[in-house]
């Protein structure tokens, strides 16, 4: 997970994925931004340091916009 090319946290499946399967996955962000106006997109490169072999490698990027936390009250 990537905001502005750096690394905010990286997690993995639990096994290889087949073509059309998927898996939900999450990590820890430690400093994520805290309010609304401060929301970022976060982008997701699944295998992005190429360890795994692909059938179709150009698929392999997602985008969730304006990202923040509410800390807790």
């Amino acid at each position: 997970f990537y905001v502005a090319g750096d690394a905010v946290c990286s997690t993995k499946t639990t096994k290889p994925l087949a073509p059309e399967e998927c898996e939900t996955v999450s990590c820890v962000w430690a400093t994520p931004p805290a309010s609304d106006s401060a929301g970022v997109d976060v982008t997701v490169f699944p295998n992005d340091d190429g360890a795994y072999a692909e059938c179709k490698s150009g698929n392999n990027k997602a985008v969730v916009q304006h990202v923040f936390c509410k800390p807790a009250n």
